[in-house]
């Protein structure tokens, strides 16, 4: 299974890569309705956690499509996908507590020390998203918002941070675990 992942895209609509993916992977901040029908119309499978900028119309939008992951877990193709999105995450924390075995963790916000330093270097992840990741037995965690765009592998965990205007291709092969195929600039 190929998994693109992108994150923040506001209200622009960039060429996105033309390799035919399975999943699209989506970790929040599309600001605009349009740019959200865009996605639902480009992709037949989506998991989409909201950051902190989804409008109630969009958030509705995601609702309704069935592809919102905060707070809950969706199975898209055999995986099953946990989500903590931007503006409930204490909300999805609590939701998600007790639940282990997932496949991967969709977050807004990076993990402390995985990809999270801001241009001044210094690190913005959240320690809640790493301990989540680990209580719940994930074998990836995508993630946006801010940080050091790429893909990193630690603790068995594959890490994806696509914030930016960045990309990632990640293959998940029907046996063992993901693997980060690259990690690009989206083009204009």
């Amino acid at each position: 299974m190929l998994i693109l992942h992108i994150s923040d895209l506001g209200c622009h609509r960039p060429r996105l890569p033309a390799e035919p993916v399975d999943l699209l992977a989506y970790t929040g901040d599309a600001e605009c309705v349009d740019v959200i029908e865009w996605l639902l119309d480009s992709y037949p499978r989506i998991a989409y956690v909201t950051g902190e900028r989804e409008v109630p119309a969009a958030r509705r939008r995601l609702e309704e499509a069935g592809v919102l992951a905060d707070g809950r877990i969706l199975t898209v193709s055999g995986l099953s996908i946990a989500g903590v999105g931007g503006l409930g995450m204490k909300e999805d924390t609590e939701h998600l507590d007790g639940i282990a075995g997932i496949s991967m963790l969709l977050s807004h916000f990076p993990p402390y020390m995985m990809l999270d330093r801001d241009r001044l270097g210094v690190h913005r992840g959240m320690t809640a998203i790493a301990a989540m990741a680990s209580r719940l037995g994930a074998s990836a965690v995508l993630y946006g918002h801010s940080g050091t765009p790429g893909c990193t592998k630690a603790n068995g965990i594959l890490y994806s941070n696509a914030s930016n205007g960045w990309y990632s291709i990640i293959e998940w092969p029907s046996r063992g675990g993901p693997e980060c195929l690259g990690a690009r600039r989206l083009p204009p």
